[in-house]
Protein backbone atom coordinates (compact mmCIF):
# COMPACT_ATOMS: atom_id res chain seq x y z
CA UNK A 1 0.00 0.00 0.00
CA UNK A 2 1.37 3.66 -0.86
CA UNK A 3 2.63 5.58 1.78
CA UNK A 4 0.44 8.09 2.75
CA UNK A 5 3.17 10.69 3.33
CA UNK A 6 4.61 10.14 0.25
CA UNK A 7 1.14 10.54 -1.29
CA UNK A 8 1.18 13.51 0.54
CA UNK A 9 4.76 14.59 -0.56
CA UNK A 10 2.98 14.04 -4.85
CA UNK A 11 -0.08 16.52 -3.63
CA UNK A 12 2.11 19.09 -2.96
CA UNK A 13 4.10 19.08 -6.09
CA UNK A 14 1.27 18.65 -7.53
CA UNK A 15 -0.51 21.99 -6.42
CA UNK A 16 2.27 23.89 -6.57
CA UNK A 17 2.73 22.82 -10.98
CA UNK A 18 -1.41 23.61 -11.02
CA UNK A 19 -0.31 27.26 -9.20
CA UNK A 20 2.86 27.80 -11.31
CA UNK A 21 0.89 27.12 -14.55
CA UNK A 22 -1.50 29.96 -13.64
CA UNK A 23 0.78 32.53 -12.15
CA UNK A 24 1.80 35.11 -14.29
CA UNK A 25 5.67 35.05 -12.90
CA UNK A 26 7.95 36.52 -15.87
CA UNK A 27 9.73 32.63 -15.74
CA UNK A 28 7.23 30.75 -15.40
CA UNK A 29 8.03 28.44 -18.11
CA UNK A 30 11.46 28.15 -16.64
CA UNK A 31 10.56 26.79 -13.54
CA UNK A 32 7.82 24.56 -15.24
CA UNK A 33 10.19 22.26 -16.70
CA UNK A 34 11.75 21.69 -13.35
CA UNK A 35 8.67 21.48 -11.41
CA UNK A 36 7.43 18.90 -14.19
CA UNK A 37 10.28 16.70 -13.48
CA UNK A 38 10.08 16.79 -9.46
CA UNK A 39 6.00 15.85 -10.08
CA UNK A 40 6.62 12.98 -11.97
CA UNK A 41 9.38 11.88 -9.45
CA UNK A 42 6.92 12.50 -6.61
CA UNK A 43 4.58 10.30 -8.73
CA UNK A 44 6.64 7.49 -9.22
CA UNK A 45 7.64 7.46 -5.88
CA UNK A 46 4.40 6.44 -5.02
CA UNK A 47 4.75 2.83 -7.11
CA UNK A 48 8.46 2.60 -6.40
CA UNK A 49 7.30 2.33 -2.61
CA UNK A 50 5.09 -1.00 -3.64
CA UNK A 51 7.99 -2.25 -6.11
CA UNK A 52 9.72 -5.54 -6.12
CA UNK A 53 13.05 -3.29 -5.65
CA UNK A 54 11.96 -1.58 -3.41
CA UNK A 55 11.71 -4.13 -0.82
CA UNK A 56 14.93 -5.88 -2.07
CA UNK A 57 17.28 -2.29 -1.92
CA UNK A 58 15.35 -0.91 1.03
CA UNK A 59 17.56 0.53 3.92
CA UNK A 60 14.99 1.73 6.13
CA UNK A 61 16.07 -0.31 8.44
CA UNK A 62 13.17 -0.17 10.37
CA UNK A 63 12.52 3.24 9.95
CA UNK A 64 9.30 4.56 8.45
CA UNK A 65 9.06 7.41 5.56
CA UNK A 66 9.06 10.43 7.58
CA UNK A 67 6.87 13.32 6.55
CA UNK A 68 9.21 16.11 8.23
CA UNK A 69 11.68 14.89 6.10
CA UNK A 70 9.47 15.02 2.43
CA UNK A 71 8.43 18.78 3.92
CA UNK A 72 12.28 19.44 4.33
CA UNK A 73 12.68 18.40 0.91
CA UNK A 74 10.01 20.88 -0.49
CA UNK A 75 10.66 23.56 1.33
CA UNK A 76 14.32 23.52 -0.32
CA UNK A 77 12.44 22.79 -3.26
CA UNK A 78 10.31 26.15 -2.87
CA UNK A 79 13.74 27.84 -2.44
CA UNK A 80 15.63 26.65 -5.35
CA UNK A 81 12.65 27.03 -7.86
CA UNK A 82 12.06 30.68 -7.03
CA UNK A 83 14.94 32.31 -8.89
CA UNK A 84 13.73 30.64 -12.17
CA UNK A 85 9.78 31.91 -11.41
CA UNK A 86 11.47 35.31 -11.48
CA UNK A 87 14.16 35.19 -14.36
CA UNK A 88 13.03 37.88 -16.84
CA UNK A 89 11.71 36.74 -20.27
CA UNK A 90 14.60 36.98 -23.25
CA UNK A 91 13.63 38.78 -25.63
CA UNK A 92 16.70 39.76 -27.14
CA UNK A 93 20.81 38.28 -26.43
CA UNK A 94 23.52 41.09 -25.21
CA UNK A 95 26.98 39.60 -26.38
CA UNK A 96 30.40 40.97 -26.64
CA UNK A 97 31.88 42.11 -29.91
CA UNK A 98 35.85 41.87 -30.37
CA UNK A 99 37.59 43.41 -33.13
CA UNK A 100 34.51 44.13 -34.80
CA UNK A 101 33.25 40.13 -34.59
CA UNK A 102 30.66 38.63 -32.53
CA UNK A 103 33.28 36.93 -29.76
CA UNK A 104 30.23 34.33 -28.75
CA UNK A 105 29.70 33.13 -32.54
CA UNK A 106 33.59 32.94 -33.45
CA UNK A 107 33.64 30.94 -30.20
CA UNK A 108 31.48 28.28 -31.01
CA UNK A 109 32.63 28.03 -34.35
CA UNK A 110 35.81 27.05 -33.39
CA UNK A 111 34.60 24.90 -30.85
CA UNK A 112 32.66 22.93 -33.00
CA UNK A 113 35.73 22.23 -35.59
CA UNK A 114 37.81 21.36 -32.38
CA UNK A 115 34.42 18.65 -31.79
CA UNK A 116 34.35 17.15 -35.39
CA UNK A 117 37.00 14.19 -34.85
CA UNK A 118 35.73 13.34 -31.08
CA UNK A 119 31.94 13.53 -32.15
CA UNK A 120 32.49 11.30 -35.33
CA UNK A 121 34.81 8.70 -33.27
CA UNK A 122 31.99 8.63 -30.04
CA UNK A 123 29.18 8.47 -32.93
CA UNK A 124 30.65 5.61 -34.50
CA UNK A 125 31.40 3.56 -31.45
CA UNK A 126 27.72 4.49 -29.81
CA UNK A 127 26.53 3.18 -32.83
CA UNK A 128 28.35 -0.27 -32.49
CA UNK A 129 26.54 -0.67 -29.25
CA UNK A 130 23.43 -2.84 -28.09
CA UNK A 131 21.05 -2.13 -25.01
CA UNK A 132 23.25 -5.45 -23.30
CA UNK A 133 26.74 -3.89 -24.28
CA UNK A 134 25.33 -0.49 -22.82
CA UNK A 135 24.42 -2.16 -19.33
CA UNK A 136 27.70 -4.29 -19.45
CA UNK A 137 29.46 -1.40 -19.46
CA UNK A 138 27.88 0.24 -16.43
CA UNK A 139 27.96 -2.59 -14.09
CA UNK A 140 32.04 -3.02 -15.11
CA UNK A 141 32.94 -0.01 -14.22
CA UNK A 142 31.26 -0.16 -10.51
CA UNK A 143 34.39 0.36 -8.63
CA UNK A 144 36.90 0.16 -11.33
CA UNK A 145 38.58 3.26 -13.42
CA UNK A 146 37.17 2.46 -17.08
CA UNK A 147 39.08 4.33 -20.11
CA UNK A 148 35.96 5.12 -22.46
CA UNK A 149 38.09 7.38 -24.68
CA UNK A 150 40.10 3.84 -25.59
CA UNK A 151 38.41 3.70 -28.93
CA UNK A 152 39.73 7.44 -29.43
CA UNK A 153 42.44 8.16 -31.91
CA UNK A 154 45.34 10.47 -29.41
CA UNK A 155 43.95 13.94 -31.47
CA UNK A 156 40.43 12.73 -30.70
CA UNK A 157 41.30 12.29 -27.17
CA UNK A 158 43.16 15.61 -27.21
CA UNK A 159 40.19 17.72 -28.71
CA UNK A 160 37.78 16.05 -26.59
CA UNK A 161 39.63 16.83 -23.57
CA UNK A 162 39.26 19.97 -24.75
CA UNK A 163 35.46 20.45 -26.04
CA UNK A 164 34.96 18.88 -22.29
CA UNK A 165 35.70 21.60 -20.27
CA UNK A 166 33.23 24.11 -22.59
CA UNK A 167 30.59 21.51 -21.99
CA UNK A 168 27.95 23.71 -20.10
CA UNK A 169 27.92 26.14 -22.49
CA UNK A 170 27.87 24.38 -25.96
CA UNK A 171 24.08 23.65 -25.71
CA UNK A 172 23.46 27.54 -25.61
CA UNK A 173 25.39 28.06 -28.83
CA UNK A 174 22.91 25.90 -30.84
CA UNK A 175 19.97 27.84 -30.20
CA UNK A 176 22.02 30.74 -30.47
CA UNK A 177 23.39 30.77 -33.56
CA UNK A 178 19.95 29.40 -35.10
CA UNK A 179 18.33 32.69 -33.05
CA UNK A 180 21.26 35.10 -34.32
CA UNK A 181 19.66 33.33 -38.42
CA UNK A 182 23.55 31.89 -38.95
CA UNK A 183 24.10 29.60 -41.91
CA UNK A 184 23.13 25.75 -41.50
CA UNK A 185 26.64 24.80 -41.63
CA UNK A 186 27.29 26.76 -38.24
CA UNK A 187 24.63 25.49 -36.36
CA UNK A 188 25.41 21.66 -36.95
CA UNK A 189 29.21 22.31 -35.78
CA UNK A 190 28.04 24.04 -32.76
CA UNK A 191 25.76 20.61 -32.57
CA UNK A 192 28.67 18.62 -32.61
CA UNK A 193 30.09 20.10 -29.65
CA UNK A 194 26.67 20.07 -27.57
CA UNK A 195 26.02 16.22 -27.88
CA UNK A 196 29.57 14.66 -28.29
CA UNK A 197 29.30 14.73 -24.15
CA UNK A 198 25.96 13.19 -24.76
CA UNK A 199 27.84 10.51 -26.91
CA UNK A 200 30.73 9.73 -24.41
CA UNK A 201 27.67 9.54 -21.63
CA UNK A 202 26.37 6.73 -23.48
CA UNK A 203 29.60 4.81 -24.02
CA UNK A 204 30.22 5.44 -20.45
CA UNK A 205 26.60 3.34 -19.44
CA UNK A 206 25.53 6.42 -17.82
CA UNK A 207 21.64 7.72 -18.24
CA UNK A 208 22.44 10.87 -16.37
CA UNK A 209 24.15 12.63 -19.26
CA UNK A 210 21.37 11.50 -21.78
CA UNK A 211 18.55 12.24 -18.94
CA UNK A 212 20.48 15.83 -18.36
CA UNK A 213 21.13 16.75 -22.03
CA UNK A 214 17.53 16.06 -23.00
CA UNK A 215 15.99 18.60 -20.12
CA UNK A 216 18.74 21.14 -21.28
CA UNK A 217 18.04 21.26 -24.71
CA UNK A 218 14.61 21.47 -24.03
CA UNK A 219 15.00 24.50 -21.88
CA UNK A 220 17.10 26.46 -24.19
CA UNK A 221 14.70 26.23 -26.93
CA UNK A 222 12.05 27.33 -24.11
CA UNK A 223 14.46 30.60 -23.59
CA UNK A 224 15.17 30.88 -26.80
CA UNK A 225 11.16 30.43 -28.50
CA UNK A 226 10.03 34.07 -28.79
CA UNK A 227 12.70 35.03 -31.19
CA UNK A 228 12.38 31.89 -33.54
CA UNK A 229 10.20 32.31 -36.61
CA UNK A 230 7.07 30.01 -37.00
CA UNK A 231 8.93 28.56 -40.30
CA UNK A 232 11.97 28.19 -37.83
CA UNK A 233 9.88 26.41 -35.15
CA UNK A 234 8.36 23.87 -37.22
CA UNK A 235 11.41 22.94 -38.38
CA UNK A 236 13.16 22.81 -35.02
CA UNK A 237 9.73 20.73 -33.88
CA UNK A 238 10.58 17.90 -36.46
CA UNK A 239 14.44 17.92 -35.42
CA UNK A 240 13.66 18.20 -31.82
CA UNK A 241 11.34 14.92 -31.71
CA UNK A 242 13.85 13.03 -33.67
CA UNK A 243 17.23 13.87 -31.89
CA UNK A 244 15.38 14.07 -28.48
CA UNK A 245 12.94 10.90 -29.42
CA UNK A 246 16.39 9.14 -29.99
CA UNK A 247 17.44 10.29 -26.43
CA UNK A 248 14.36 9.11 -24.94
CA UNK A 249 14.83 5.59 -27.08
CA UNK A 250 18.37 4.73 -25.54
CA UNK A 251 17.13 6.23 -21.77
CA UNK A 252 14.62 3.32 -22.33
CA UNK A 253 16.39 0.55 -24.06
CA UNK A 254 19.30 1.42 -20.78
CA UNK A 255 17.21 1.32 -18.48
CA UNK A 256 15.16 -2.03 -19.37
CA UNK A 257 18.88 -3.70 -20.64
CA UNK A 258 19.82 -2.98 -16.66
CA UNK A 259 16.87 -4.21 -15.30
CA UNK A 260 17.30 -7.85 -17.03
CA UNK A 261 14.04 -9.48 -16.00
CA UNK A 262 10.30 -9.62 -16.63
CA UNK A 263 8.15 -6.39 -17.31
CA UNK A 264 7.59 -6.08 -13.37
CA UNK A 265 11.29 -5.68 -12.57
CA UNK A 266 11.90 -3.15 -16.15
CA UNK A 267 8.49 -1.44 -14.83
CA UNK A 268 10.07 -1.03 -11.21
CA UNK A 269 13.17 -0.29 -12.46
CA UNK A 270 12.03 2.91 -14.14
CA UNK A 271 10.03 4.01 -10.87
CA UNK A 272 13.21 3.43 -8.90
CA UNK A 273 15.16 5.76 -11.54
CA UNK A 274 12.75 8.47 -11.36
CA UNK A 275 11.09 7.97 -7.92
CA UNK A 276 13.56 6.80 -5.34
CA UNK A 277 15.51 10.18 -4.43
CA UNK A 278 12.80 11.01 -2.30
CA UNK A 279 12.07 7.92 -0.69
CA UNK A 280 15.98 6.82 0.18
CA UNK A 281 15.93 10.45 1.98
CA UNK A 282 12.82 10.25 3.56
CA UNK A 283 13.69 6.84 5.21
CA UNK A 284 17.38 6.73 5.41
CA UNK A 285 18.73 10.27 4.42
CA UNK A 286 16.85 11.97 6.90
CA UNK A 287 18.07 9.74 10.22
CA UNK A 288 22.01 10.89 9.38
CA UNK A 289 23.55 12.23 12.21
CA UNK A 290 27.46 12.93 11.02
CA UNK A 291 27.05 15.31 8.21
CA UNK A 292 30.45 15.36 5.44
CA UNK A 293 31.01 19.42 5.31
CA UNK A 294 30.64 19.57 1.84
CA UNK A 295 32.74 16.20 0.68
CA UNK A 296 29.40 14.98 -0.65
CA UNK A 297 28.30 17.47 -3.10
CA UNK A 298 31.56 19.02 -4.01
CA UNK A 299 34.12 17.23 -5.36
CA UNK A 300 35.97 17.09 -9.09
CA UNK A 301 37.13 14.29 -11.53
CA UNK A 302 40.75 14.04 -9.96
CA UNK A 303 42.18 13.61 -12.60
CA UNK A 304 42.94 17.31 -13.29
CA UNK A 305 45.69 19.75 -11.71
CA UNK A 306 42.76 21.14 -9.88
CA UNK A 307 42.91 18.16 -7.02
CA UNK A 308 46.51 19.65 -5.85
CA UNK A 309 44.64 23.07 -5.41
CA UNK A 310 42.21 21.51 -2.83
CA UNK A 311 40.90 18.01 -1.56
CA UNK A 312 37.29 19.28 -2.52
CA UNK A 313 38.44 18.20 -6.02
CA UNK A 314 38.93 15.59 -5.78
CA UNK A 315 36.89 12.37 -7.10
CA UNK A 316 33.94 11.35 -4.60
CA UNK A 317 35.21 9.39 -1.89
CA UNK A 318 31.99 6.75 -1.49
CA UNK A 319 33.71 4.54 0.85
CA UNK A 320 34.36 7.31 3.30
CA UNK A 321 31.07 9.33 3.34
CA UNK A 322 29.54 5.95 3.30
CA UNK A 323 31.48 4.96 6.74
CA UNK A 324 30.89 8.38 8.11
CA UNK A 325 26.90 8.73 7.41
CA UNK A 326 26.36 5.21 7.95
CA UNK A 327 24.28 5.31 4.44
CA UNK A 328 24.44 4.22 0.87
CA UNK A 329 26.33 6.63 -0.99
CA UNK A 330 25.83 5.71 -4.25
CA UNK A 331 21.73 5.72 -4.39
CA UNK A 332 19.87 9.04 -4.88
CA UNK A 333 18.94 11.18 -2.33
CA UNK A 334 18.06 14.38 -4.15
CA UNK A 335 19.41 17.66 -4.50
CA UNK A 336 18.24 18.83 -0.97
CA UNK A 337 18.70 15.91 0.18
CA UNK A 338 22.24 16.01 -0.79
CA UNK A 339 22.65 19.37 1.15
CA UNK A 340 20.83 18.08 4.52
CA UNK A 341 23.96 15.32 4.04
CA UNK A 342 26.35 18.05 3.55
CA UNK A 343 25.64 20.62 6.25
CA UNK A 344 22.26 19.41 8.40
CA UNK A 345 18.97 21.12 8.08
CA UNK A 346 19.35 24.53 8.22
CA UNK A 347 22.66 24.28 6.81
CA UNK A 348 21.45 22.76 4.04
CA UNK A 349 18.93 25.24 3.28
CA UNK A 350 21.13 28.07 4.02
CA UNK A 351 23.43 26.35 1.24
CA UNK A 352 20.01 26.63 -1.34
CA UNK A 353 19.60 29.80 -0.19
CA UNK A 354 22.73 31.15 -0.84
CA UNK A 355 22.62 29.99 -4.44
CA UNK A 356 19.43 31.38 -5.32
CA UNK A 357 20.69 34.63 -3.89
CA UNK A 358 23.64 34.43 -5.86
CA UNK A 359 22.08 33.94 -8.79
CA UNK A 360 19.59 36.31 -8.53
CA UNK A 361 22.60 39.29 -7.42
CA UNK A 362 24.28 38.20 -10.72
CA UNK A 363 21.62 38.33 -13.18
CA UNK A 364 19.58 40.94 -11.81
CA UNK A 365 18.77 43.75 -14.31
CA UNK A 366 21.18 41.80 -17.16
CA UNK A 367 18.85 38.77 -17.95
CA UNK A 368 19.10 38.70 -21.84
CA UNK A 369 22.98 38.92 -21.88
CA UNK A 370 24.82 35.84 -22.36
CA UNK A 371 27.02 35.71 -19.44
CA UNK A 372 23.39 35.61 -17.73
CA UNK A 373 22.81 32.97 -20.00
CA UNK A 374 25.38 30.60 -19.30
CA UNK A 375 24.40 31.55 -15.70
CA UNK A 376 20.50 30.16 -16.11
CA UNK A 377 21.46 26.96 -17.98
CA UNK A 378 23.86 26.42 -15.05
CA UNK A 379 21.28 27.08 -11.97
CA UNK A 380 18.38 25.11 -13.94
CA UNK A 381 20.66 22.35 -14.57
CA UNK A 382 20.68 21.93 -10.69
CA UNK A 383 16.93 21.58 -10.91
CA UNK A 384 16.42 19.18 -14.02
CA UNK A 385 19.17 16.98 -12.21
CA UNK A 386 17.42 17.95 -8.88
CA UNK A 387 15.60 14.29 -8.13
CA UNK A 388 19.00 12.35 -8.17
CA UNK A 389 21.65 14.24 -6.99
CA UNK A 390 23.51 18.17 -7.01
CA UNK A 391 23.83 17.94 -10.44
CA UNK A 392 28.27 18.78 -10.51
CA UNK A 393 28.90 15.93 -8.63
CA UNK A 394 32.14 14.75 -9.46
CA UNK A 395 31.96 18.20 -11.86
CA UNK A 396 33.89 20.79 -9.63
CA UNK A 397 36.76 21.48 -12.13
CA UNK A 398 34.29 22.37 -15.17
CA UNK A 399 32.11 23.94 -12.75
CA UNK A 400 35.08 26.39 -11.84
CA UNK A 401 36.56 26.64 -15.03
CA UNK A 402 32.81 27.61 -16.58
CA UNK A 403 32.23 30.16 -13.70
CA UNK A 404 35.48 31.99 -14.97
CA UNK A 405 34.68 32.02 -18.48
CA UNK A 406 31.14 33.94 -17.19
CA UNK A 407 33.64 36.43 -15.54
CA UNK A 408 35.54 36.64 -18.62
CA UNK A 409 32.22 36.98 -20.78
CA UNK A 410 31.01 39.78 -18.14
CA UNK A 411 33.92 41.93 -18.49
CA UNK A 412 33.87 42.13 -22.23
CA UNK A 413 30.04 42.52 -21.96
CA UNK A 414 30.83 45.47 -19.54
CA UNK A 415 32.41 47.82 -22.41
CA UNK A 416 29.87 49.29 -24.40
CA UNK A 417 31.88 49.68 -27.30
CA UNK A 418 32.04 45.84 -27.08
CA UNK A 419 28.14 44.93 -27.05
CA UNK A 420 26.37 43.94 -29.81
CA UNK A 421 21.85 44.33 -29.44
CA UNK A 422 20.11 41.21 -31.44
Amino acid sequence: MNNIYLIANFTLYLGLFIYNWYSKDSGKYYALLTLGIFLVSSFCSLFYYDSILYNSLTESNGKSVSLIALLYLFIGFLILIYPLRKYEVIKYVRVPQLGGYDLIFVSFVVLGIISIIPFFENLIQTMNLSGRSMAEVYFDRQGTIVDTRAHMSTLGKFCNGIVTWFQYILPIGVFYLIQQKKRWYWVVLAAFGAINPVLLGILFGGRGALFQSFCVFIFNYVIFYRSFSRKVKRILSIIGVVVLGSFALVLVVMTVARADGGSEIVLSGIYRYLGEGFVNFAEAGWYVHNHSDGYSIFNGTGYTFWKDISPYFDSRDYAALGNLMHIRMYVYYTVMGDAFLDFDVLGGLLFLFILAFLFMTFTKKQANSFSSLILLNLYAKIGFNGIYCWSYMYCLDFIVFTLILVVVVRVFEKKKKSILYR
